[in-house]
C-alpha cells in the first residue's frame, strides 16, 4: 500500500473517532438538558399545584369565615334587640360557646367611681363576683377598659394541678368608644389555644351587648319617666277633685242654707202660734227640699 494511501485511511479513521466522540457529547448534554428541563418542568408543576391549593384553602377559609360571620351577626342580632337582661346574657352566652368553651361567665358594668363592679344579673355566682372584684383590685380590669383590648388572664385561684388550665378571657364591653363595662369568661382553655380569630368574634359579640345594654338603661329611663308622669297625673286628678269637692261643698252648704232658714223663720212665728197650719206646710216643704239635696248627693257620689 502507497504511503499517501495508509495517511488518508488514518485521517479518515481519526475523523471518524472525533465524530464519534462529538456525537456522544452532544447525546450527553441533550440528555443532562432534558433532565434539567424535566426537573425545571416539575417544579414549576409544583409550585402550580401548591398554588393552586393555596389559593383553593383560601377560598374555602374565606368562605368559612363568610358563612361564619353572617351567623354570628344574625344570632348577634338576637342580643342587641333583646328587650329584658335575661335575654341578653342568655343570648350572648350562646354565642359564646360556639367560640370558645365556658364554664362561667357574667357582664359587669362599672360604675363611675370605679371602686366596685356591679354584674349583669342578680344570679351571679359568688366566685364570679369575688373575680371580678379581684381583677378589679389588681388594676386589670382598668387596664383592659383604658386599652380597650380583650385580655386572657389567668385564674389564680385554681389549683396547683389545674394551673395554667383555667383562665379568664375579659372583654372591654364598648358602646361610642367609651368602655361601660368588662364581659368576664371563665374558660378551660390553656392560654396558647385562643386565636386572634377568637378574640374578635368576642370583642364583635360584647359590642352588641354594649348595644343591648344601652337599650335596656333608655328602656329603664322611659319607664321611670312613665311612673313619674302617671304619679304627677294621679296627683293632679287628686288636686282636681279636692277641688271639685271643695266647691261642691261651698254648693251643698248654700243650697241647704237657703231652706234651713226659711224654717228658722217659720219655727219663730209658728212658736209665736201665728197661721200654725199654714207655717206647718212650710216647714214640711223645707224639711222635704233637704231630703232632695241630699239624695241628689249620694247619687252623685255613687255615679
Amino acid at each position: 500500500m502507497k504511503k499517501e494511501e495508509m495517511i488518508e485511511q488514518g485521517v479518515d479513521k481519526g475523523s471518524r473517532k472525533k465524530n464519534a466522540t462529538d456525537a456522544a457529547a452532544a447525546i450527553e448534554r441533550f440528555m443532562e438538558t432534558r433532565e434539567s428541563y424535566i426537573r425545571a418542568l416539575e417544579t414549576t408543576i409544583q409550585m402550580l399545584k401548591t398554588k393552586i391549593d393555596f389559593h383553593e384553602k383560601t377560598e374555602t377559609d374565606i368562605k368559612q369565615s363568610l358563612d361564619e360571620m353572617v351567623a354570628m351577626q344574625r344570632l348577634a342580632n338576637t342580643v342587641s334587640t333583646a328587650t329584658d337582661p335575661v335575654s341578653v346574657f342568655e343570648s350572648l352566652l350562646e354565642l359564646t360557646r360556639q367560640v370558645i368553651p365556658v364554664e362561667e361567665s357574667m357582664i359587669f358594668e362599672i360604675g363611675n367611681s370605679k371602686s366596685q363592679t356591679k354584674p349583669f344579673l342578680p344570679n351571679c355566682s359568688d366566685y364570679m363576683n369575688r373575680a371580678s372584684q379581684h381583677l378589679l383590685e389588681e388594676g386589670i380590669l382598668d387596664w383592659v377598659i383604658e386599652q380597650k383590648r380583650t385580655t386572657v388572664v389567668p385564674d389564680l385561684n385554681t389549683s396547683m394541678a389545674e394551673a395554667g388550665q383555667r383562665n379568664f378571657v375579659v372583654v372591654p364591653i364598648v358602646l361610642r368608644s367609651e368602655a361601660i363595662g368588662v364581659y368576664i369568661i371563665r374558660t378551660g382553655n390553656v392560654r396558647r389555644a385562643f386565636s386572634d380569630h377568637e378574640l374578635m368574634l368576642l370583642a364583635i359579640l360584647s359590642n352588641q351587648a354594649a348595644v343591648a345594654i344601652e337599650n335596656l338603661h333608655n328602656i329603664q329611663k322611659l319607664l321611670d319617666s312613665a311612673g313619674e308622669l302617671k304619679n304627677s297625673q294621679a296627683q293632679m286628678l287628686q288636686a282636681a277633685k279636692l277641688a271639685s269637692l271643695g266647691e261642691l261643698a261651698g254648693g251643698i252648704a248654700h243650697e241647704i242654707n237657703n231652706p234651713l232658714q226659711i224654717l228658722l223663720g217659720h219655727i219663730a212665728l209658728l212658736q209665736q202660734g201665728k197661721d200654725i197650719e199654714h207655717r206647718i206646710e212650710i216647714i214640711r216643704n223645707q224639711v222635704q227640699r233637704i231630703a232632695q239635696i241630699t239624695r241628689q248627693l249620694v247619687s252623685f257620689s255613687r255615679s
